[in-house]
Order: structure tokens, then C-alpha cells, then sequence
């Protein structure tokens, strides 16, 4: 059973951008930005770290660069070798909070 209390502090990421941009097709960039937001509604929360995975279409992992202790979300540099022309890659992001919390991997 889930108390309101977990429900209620529940975190996650969310908004993930490529260099502000939601719709990333052809960003002309080789190392674009990233922002997101971390959601919750635990007080005094804060970001202490987080983690940006890039996935190929297939699923398979192009790179990973496990926790950064950091508190910035906003225009990060590209963490992996820069693109190529007509690659594709999907980006995920997690966060850990002050409290030691962690989400899930965004969308």
C-alpha cells in the first residue's frame, strides 16, 4: 500500500530539452545542451546530482555517464563524443535530490 505521503513526494524528471527544443529532428548541432526539470512536491528539495543516458534506436546504450554530483539542469554540455550527420539517439535523464531520493529515468 502507498501512503499519500510517498505519493505526494514522488519524483520524477520531466521536460527533457535538446537545446530548448522538445522535437529534435535534424538539431544541426554536434553537441547540443540539455535541460530538464526535476518535479516533486517535497519541500526543501534540491537536485545533488543526476545521470544522462543516450540510447540508439534499437535500445542499445551509446553512452552513459553515471552520477554527476550537480546541482545545474539547465544547458548542460553534450556529456558523449559529438553526433554525426544523421545520427539518432534518444536522451534520458535522472536526478537525486538532498534527500537522497531518486527518480526514474525520464521519458
Amino acid at each position: 500500500m502507498t501512503t499519500s505521503s510517498a505519493i505526494s513526494s514522488a519524483l520524477t524528471t520531466e521536460n527533457v530539452r535538446i537545446d530548448h527544443l522538445s522535437d529534435t529532428l535534424g538539431i544541426g548541432t554536434t553537441r547540443p545542451r540539455l535541460s530538464w526539470q526535476a518535479v516533486t512536491s517535497a519541500q526543501n528539495w534540491h537536485q545533488v546530482a543526476y545521470a544522462v543516458q543516450a540510447l540508439r534506436p534499437d535500445g542499445s546504450v551509446y553512452g552513459e555517464t553515471g552520477w554527476v554530483e550537480s546541482s545545474d539542469s539547465v544547458l548542460l554540455p553534450w556529456p558523449f563524443a559529438p553526433l554525426e550527420s544523421r545520427m539518432q539517439l534518444s536522451v534520458r535523464i535522472r536526478v537525486r535530490g538532498s534527500d537522497g531520493q531518486e527518480s526514474d529515468w525520464s521519458a
